[in-house]
């Protein structure tokens, strides 16, 4: 189970409608034998009958392992690229990102924007406020993994204040961390304790809790934060890889 009725951005049903498609989706997730859960806030709301399951946020290719030592991981280093790459939503953090980003200085700085959503109508005025950033839209995964490749910081801005972030787990932290770039994220109530050791965490999100934090995490040398991005892809591909991933579900059949 990857998202909860009703909390999914854009897909808010309201009115009587909503509440007779909530009330049937509720109704059928109460029948099933055993549950994969992408968080355990949906067990507790899901699972009344309290059946087996397990709770697994996701999982990411081992054999990306192979792809990431068939490339040398590149760094530019007259410049400092921090990429976004996801839903271009308010509500998913990427305005306070921008605002954070703003308020930085170093021309060498650029804000890398991949992504659709409702915000993506506003990238073209935000390019013109700060010719530092760059939005390149909707492109193949390939190029966004090259380009987080070279990249000197990962972020995700999603609040941790939004409902729906109890019942979510960005998939996008986990091909961050594959790809030996470092990760700054929020302290997501849906994301283990287990990341906390591998990723660098927003502690106030304002924009000028990001704006400190981001200037911090920037004035550290290369060898630290490749060090940090490293730790973080030894981690992933060691814990949540398919394989590891497919036998904890084949398990939790086993116990029907």
């Amino acid at each position: 189970m990857t998202d909860m009725p009703g909390l999914m951005v854009g897909g808010v049903n309201k009115g009587i409608l909503g509440k007779i498609i909530a009330f049937v989706n509720f109704f059928v997730l109460s029948k099933f034998s055993a549950y994969v859960f992408l968080t355990e806030a949906m067990n507790e709301r899901i699972n009344s009958k309290h059946h087996e399951y397990i709770v697994m946020e996701g999982l990411v290719d081992i054999k990306m392992k192979d792809y990431i030592d068939s490339k040398s991981k590149r760094h530019n280093f007259g410049v400092r690229n921090i990429l976004y790459a996801g839903g271009l939503h308010e509500r998913y953090g990427i305005k306070l990102l921008i605002d954070a980003f703003r308020d930085l200085k170093g021309d060498d700085l650029r804000l890398i924007i991949y992504g659709h959503g409702t915000m993506a109508k506003e990238m073209q005025y935000y390019q013109k406020l700060d010719s530092r950033i760059e939005f390149y839209g909707l492109r193949p995964n390939e190029e966004v993994v090259e380009k987080e490749m070279e990249s000197t910081l990962l972020v995700n801005p999603r609040p941790t204040h939004e409902e729906f972030t109890k019942y979510s787990f960005p998939s996008k932290n986990m091909e961050y961390m594959v790809s030996g770039t470092p990760l700054l994220t929020t302290r997501l109530p849906g994301m283990p304790k287990d990341y906390y050791d591998y990723v660098y965490l927003f502690e106030e999100e304002t924009v000028e809790g990001y704006t400190r934090l981001l200037s911090i995490i920037l004035s550290k040398d290369y060898e630290e934060l490749s060090r940090k991005g490293l730790e973080a892809q030894k981690w992933i591909l060691g814990h949540k890889n398919n394989i590891i991933q497919t036998s904890r579900i084949i398990e939790l059949i086993n116990k029907i």
